[in-house]
């Protein structure tokens, strides 16, 4: 039901105060066209993070699309009690696909950059066969 609500502010057919201070308010014909297209999109399981392309995570709001793991509260707790345990001096490796990944992750947790080292996983092998599962280390 939340995501539903979600979805209709998303179409453009009501604002979160909206919805309580006009709760009667008729839905314009496009904007309902639209959340009915959204809403089919979610019954089929559709991630509604995908459907918006956006996603909150630690305060700030991410762009996602398909290609991207959407971050959870899990993973928020976890960096919660990454950021206390790191120290001055400790090298934290980044698991993310790139480089790129180490300049918004350090800017975000607070953490000086050159704790930040990339350790990209390999998606797949360099001269075919089948590729390793990801390992990763904190």
């Amino acid at each position: 039901e939340l995501d539903a609500w979600y979805l209709l502010e998303y179409a453009g057919s009501y604002a979160k105060d909206e919805r309580f201070l006009h709760p009667g308010r008729e839905v314009e014909p496009e904007h309902e066209r639209h959340y009915r297209e959204l809403l089919g999109e979610r019954s089929r399981h559709v991630p509604l993070q995908h459907l918006t392309g956006v996603q909150d995570f630690m305060g700030f709001s991410f762009y996602v699309n398909e290609d991207v793991l959407i971050p959870r509260q899990d993973t928020e707790i976890l960096v919660e009690e990454a950021i206390r345990y790191i120290r001055p001096g400790m090298r934290v490796l980044d698991p993310g696909p790139d480089a790129e990944t180490v300049h918004p992750l350090h800017n975000f947790l607070h953490i000086p950059e050159d704790t930040m080292h990339p350790a990209p996983i390999r998606r797949s092998p360099p001269f075919g066969g089948s590729p390793s599962p990801p390992r990763a280390a904190l």
